[in-house]
């Protein structure tokens, strides 16, 4: 990009999302219970009475929700609700619905139970329990305001109190944390709740809002609108802690005051409608979340966690997808597996049948650039049938937290079950497998490896290093995001946190393109860590999609020393088997991974089992249940300073056993692959630029050699008439509009064809495509002003 260019595109993107908000007057809290959530006279949420009518009202679709919102008192003397994350709304809900005295007995139990704040000398684990203690003890005491004994009143009073005044002194260092959210949430929650209490001055609640009110529109929110819809620890934590916190903090003090959160986020980034999108694509086929971060199985699965996020994001955006795909949740999932027993409170409070459902997730771009500029994950579908759906990502961004795992330029593939993995899974904050394999080494996932002896990977505790030819440690412990601002300033020099970025991004009729530049990614000569020198000049993947089942990888790999090995690592589910020299064949429950290596033609492949590295085993304390897998390493047998992998990938169905037709074509100083569609319709031509920008060329032909397309990558190109294909019909309405996503200004010949927008987000080196494609519903995809900024910083 220009340097003028550059200077105008961060200009319009300080004056828009990120700007942070200047907080002039605190809202204007109403002075009366209940009002969280809920709300006396209905005005913003429904009344009392309103959940009474639907619980009353037969053959109601919210028969199940009022059954297991409020469940039967427990015994005397005995815990209520085991297993339960808010015994204290549960009770409140049953007391709504039902005015049992014997329920206030119940609760005065329970609220000892809960407690004021206990130091548990664990920062991190403080803050998710704080939030989950507030929350409950906020809607018992605004719930049941009227109807409490004084003596429990003072007592809720008290806890609030206690947890608010801890949490304004001790806020987490980290605006990309999980925790900061949640930390936030505490703060607004109690204070919205303690406003006009008896024990507490309105001096102190007025500080707690105002903290509150400031860390979210000046901190969080600005830093949520920064990764533009992706989230680095994950969907599993984005879904159970980030989003869950932010929106029920937002519908808190929009049901509560006299100003909109839900609004008001619309305006500085809509962080809530990318929300919606980015669990729509973060959604495998199989309707699991994609394995990203520090996941554990249970935050892998949706199950309680997704319908309780949609309902209230459906409630406080209006979304028509959020709706529909709470819906699909419910039926996709194991019976009454989408609420977690009484958690179905917010399905009482927040879901209305008459929202409309449409258009629904099956609307939405088959590929998508997620956190453009910033995240940077491209996610690519073969379609949004999910029986036989090809699921494909490449990730590709800078690294932002803990949680994080380094695989700038990894991507994973799916087709009735994961097939391109990344292995490992969290065993525990900063152990041996932590470090040396599933975080803070980038072994476990698909990328390229360079190995330089001697290169030192250091970490926090001490632990023993490992040199596994992956990409360099991040100062993880060493802080610099304690403000986005901050993060920004850390990007290109301090922690140096900037370690890639997509350069390019298409979508059309017969393909998706994405490019990556990892470089900084590595000790590199734009920046090695201490006590390293430079070992590579150049690490870039483009990545071709033909849909549905073709998958390219070519990568461009320079080192500063022609003697460093280099190699291309892609792990599987299970032991690879190896038909000739240069293919190979990874085996799912459903599905089946066939792969074939075209560069370099000279090559050796090799296979490592299990989670050895560098002569060690780092296997996990504990197995998930998709962390176990073996690792396919092709390299040359004849090293050189630039060298180049290219890899067809075709992802079918258990039992097929050869690759389509394929052979290797180099033009001039391009090279690439041609390869029949398993279908024999048609014929792809992929070529790739050996040096220079990451651009190349697609061709398109029927099974009789008449051209369909033809144009390059990232740049969109020219569709022609179909002459003899009578699979091929127009082109979809949707194909490839992404959010914000350029168009490419592709041209049909002989009509029938042209017009059709074709998603292009095109930032080949410093060239982009222009123009700017239409926002859809209210528009809560990206702006075109935000994707067409192109990459902020020049590699090296």
């Amino acid at each position: 990009m220009s340097r003028s260019r550059r200077a105008s595109a961060l200009a319009l993107f300080a004056l828009t999302s990120l700007a942070p908000a200047v907080v002039t007057a605190q809202p204007l809290v109403r002075p009366v219970h209940p009002r969280l959530f809920m709300v006396a006279d209905g005005r913003r949420g429904i009344s009392p009475a309103t959940m009474v009518a639907r619980c009353e009202a037969s053959s109601s679709p919210y028969a199940r929700a009022c059954r297991a919102a409020a469940p039967p008192l427990p015994l005397p003397g005995t815990i209520p609700y085991r297993n339960v994350e808010h015994p204290l709304i549960a009770l409140a809900t049953r007391y709504v619905l039902y005015q049992e005295p014997a329920t206030l007995a119940v609760l005065r139990e329970q609220i000892a139970q809960v407690g004021a704040f206990v130091d548990r000398g664990d920062p991190s684990g403080q803050h998710l329990a704080n939030v989950r203690a507030v929350r409950q003890l906020a809607v018992a005491y605004d719930w049941l305001y009227a109807a409490l004994p004084m003596e429990d009143r003072n007592a809720l009073e008290a806890h609030l109190r206690s947890y608010a005044e801890w949490s304004v002194t001790h806020e987490p260092a980290d605006v990309f944390s999980a925790e900061a959210y949640a930390h936030v949430a505490t703060v607004a929650i109690a204070a919205l709740a303690l406003s006009g209490a008896s024990t507490v001055s309105d001096a102190d609640v007025r500080r707690y809002l105002a903290y509150a009110d400031t860390r979210w529109k000046t901190q969080l929110l600005p830093a949520l609108a920064y990764t533009r819809g992706w989230w680095h620890e994950g969907p599993g934590w984005y879904a159970g802690t980030v989003l869950r916190n932010a929106a029920l903090m937002a519908a808190a003090w929009t049901t509560a005051t006299d100003e909109d959160l839900f609004a008001h986020a619309r305006t500085r980034g809509d962080v809530f409608g990318l929300s919606i999108r980015y669990l729509a694509y973060a959604l495998r086929p199989d309707f699991r979340f994609a394995a990203f971060g520090d996941s554990t199985d249970a935050q892998l699965s949706p199950a309680s966690q997704l319908r309780p996020v949609l309902d209230l994001l459906a409630w406080g955006t209006g979304s028509p997808v959020a709706q529909a795909l709470a819906a699909e949740a419910t039926r996709r999932l194991p019976a009454a597996s989408d609420y977690n027993g009484p958690e179905i409170w917010q399905q009482l409070v927040f879901y209305s049948p008459e929202r409309p459902a449409t258009p629904a997730r099956d609307t939405l771009p088959l590929a998508a650039h997620l956190g453009a500029t910033s995240e940077d994950v491209v996610v690519m579908r073969s379609s949004w049938d999910d029986a036989d759906a090809t699921w494909v990502s490449l990730s590709c961004g800078d690294w932002f937290s803990n949680r994080q795992h380094l695989e700038a330029g990894s991507f994973q593939i799916f087709r009735r079950n994961p097939l391109a993995i990344s292995t490992g899974t969290f065993d525990g904050f900063e152990t041996a497998h932590w470090i040396n394999w599933s975080a803070q080494r980038s072994i476990h996932s698909n990328v390229v490896t360079v190995t330089r002896p001697g290169e030192l990977f250091p970490n926090s505790r001490m632990i023993p290093m490992v040199n596994d030819g992956g990409q360099r440690s991040i100062a993880y412990a060493a802080g610099g995001r304690r403000t986005l601002d901050e993060y920004r300033n850390n990007l290109t020099s301090g922690a140096q946190f900037e370690t890639g970025g997509i350069t390019a991004f298409e979508a059309s009729r017969f393909h998706d393109y994405a490019a990556c530049d990892s470089t900084r990614a590595y000790n590199s000569v734009a920046y090695a860590s201490a006590g390293n020198a430079p070992k590579v000049r150049e690490v870039t993947r483009q990545l071709v999609f033909l849909r549905p089942e073709l998958v390219v990888v070519f990568d461009r790999v320079e080192s500063t020393d022609p003697s460093y090995l280099k190699r291309f690592v892609l792990h599987g589910p299970a032991r690879p088997l190896f038909p000739s020299l240069d293919t190979f064949t990874i085996d799912g429950r459903e599905g089946r991974l066939l792969g074939r290596r075209l560069l370099p033609t000279s090559g050796t492949q090799g296979l490592v089992e299990g989670f050895r590295v560098d002569g060690m085993d780092f296997a996990p304390l504990v197995m998930g249940s998709e962390a176990r897998g073996a690792m396919v390493e092709d390299q040359s047998t004849a090293p050189e300073a630039r060298e180049y992998f290219l890899h067809l990938l075709e992802v079918g169905q258990a039992g097929r056993s050869t690759l389509p037709a394929s052979s290797l074509v180099e033009e001039g100083g391009r090279v690439g692959v041609r390869v029949v569609d398993p279908d024999g319709s048609r014929s792809y031509t992929v070529l790739f630029a050996r040096t220079g920008m990451t651009t190349g060329e697609i061709r398109v032909t029927d099974r009789n050699g008449a051209p369909l397309y033809q144009g390059t990558l990232g740049a969109g190109g020219t569709f022609y008439a179909p002459v003899t294909d009578a699979g091929v019909g127009p082109l979809p309405a949707d194909a490839g509009v992404d959010a914000g996503a350029a168009m490419d200004g592709s041209v049909a010949m002989d009509g029938g064809m042209g017009g059709e927008p074709v998603g292009c987000t095109c930032r080949v080196g410093t060239t982009e495509g222009g123009g700017a494609g239409a926002a859809r519903w209210g528009g809560w995809l990206l702006g075109a002003a935000v994707v067409a900024v192109g990459r902020r910083r020049q590699r090296g």
